[in-house]
């Protein structure tokens, strides 16, 4: 599903949106995802909240530090000498040099998906409690 989900983000990206948009979106979704599959498998097996939440809460912060500096980040890249706009050029917004507060829109960003992580537990807990029934009945 990954995958799948990375595929159609990439596409739709390089349909509406500048290449350095489509690669900071494509980037950000697929790393950020595989991180959250692989911390909510190791916290399986602890309270019903935790691997939800902290699985959100750490890959929402990787997705958006990528997304946002790829996107519009216009310094150096270290030891290059080069400048990330250089790079990933273009023609939009997002690919030219200007003075976004790039930084506080990631803020604000990460804050929204927090609040969302939090605001999902209580549905994700509730769906759990009708199934987990189901679950132990099939297995007894």
């Amino acid at each position: 599903m990954v995958y799948a989900g990375f595929v159609l983000a990439v596409a739709l990206s390089v349909v509406l949106a500048t290449p350095r948009i489509a690669i900071a979106s494509g980037a950000a979704f697929l790393l950020a995802q595989l991180l959250d599959i692989s911390i909510f498998a190791r916290l399986r097996t602890q309270a019903w909240w935790l691997p939800p939440f902290v699985s959100s809460v750490i890959s929402s912060g990787l997705d958006t530090a990528i997304f946002f500096s790829v996107a519009f980040y216009c310094g150096l890249v270290p030891g290059l000498g080069l400048t990330i706009s250089g790079i990933l050029g273009g023609a939009g917004i997002a690919d030219q040099c200007i003075a976004l507060p790039w930084v506080n829109l990631a803020v604000a960003d990460y804050l929204v998906k927090l609040a969302l992580a939090a605001i999902a537990i209580a549905p994700y807990g509730a769906i759990l409690a009708l199934m987990r029934p189901r679950t132990l009945q099939r297995t007894a």
